[in-house]
Order: C-alpha cells, then sequence, then structure tokens
C-alpha cells in the first residue's frame, strides 16, 4: 500500500481541476505529468477514479523512491496546495451561497437586513 500522502496527491491530480491553471495543484499536474510521460492513471478517463488514483499512488510511490529530488518538489508543491484557498460547493444548491475569505461589514441578498 502507498503511503497515505502519495494517495492523497494522487487522489487530488485524478480529479478534473487538476489538470488546468497556474495553481499549485496544476503545476504539481505537469511535473508528475511530465515525470511519468503521461502515465495512463493520470489522462485515462475510462478507468474508474478509484483505480486511477490506485495506479497513480503507485507509480508516484516508485517515482518518489528512486528519485529524492522530485519527492521534495511534490512535497513543496503539495505544501503550496494545502496553503491556497480552496473554495468548493457541489450537489444541489438552494438558497443563497457566499464564499469568501475576510469580510468586513454586512452582506445582502435583497431583502432587509436583520
Amino acid at each position: 500500500m502507498p503511503d497515505p500522502f502519495l494517495v492523497a496527491v494522487a487522489a487530488a491530480l485524478t480529479g478534473k481541476a487538476a489538470a488546468s491553471g497556474a495553481s499549485a495543484l496544476g503545476r504539481l499536474f505537469k511535473l508528475v505529468k511530465n515525470k511519468l510521460s503521461g502515465d495512463q492513471a493520470l489522462t485515462d478517463e475510462t478507468l474508474p477514479e478509484q483505480e486511477r488514483t490506485a495506479q497513480l499512488a503507485s507509480a508516484l510511490e516508485t517515482a518518489t523512491t528512486a528519485d529524492p529530488a522530485f519527492a521534495e518538489s511534490v512535497r513543496t508543491l503539495w505544501r503550496e496546495h494545502e496553503a491556497e484557498v480552496h473554495n468548493e460547493i457541489s450537489g444541489e444548491v438552494h438558497g443563497n451561497v457566499v464564499q469568501a475569505r475576510d469580510i468586513s461589514g454586512n452582506i445582502s441578498f435583497g431583502g432587509s437586513p436583520h
């Protein structure tokens, strides 16, 4: 069984949002994709996500064991990713939603303030 840290990284990388953007997760995706030369677990959407995650975690374990510099880069980008703000809403939402970090003052959705 791969290191739980690598399983968490693999799970994040097999998600749809990982492949895009200049975020730390996007940079981590590119680093891993380059290192693993387009490993099927990272890019094959036909595999079930759980299977892709397990395969990628295993490939990451092999690569990080063989290449300590790569392992450090993975850990550094993961720490950056964890430090970034992540707002996510999933499922069906009924009503108002606010995603924010710091709010100074009131928030109004059109009704009279209470």
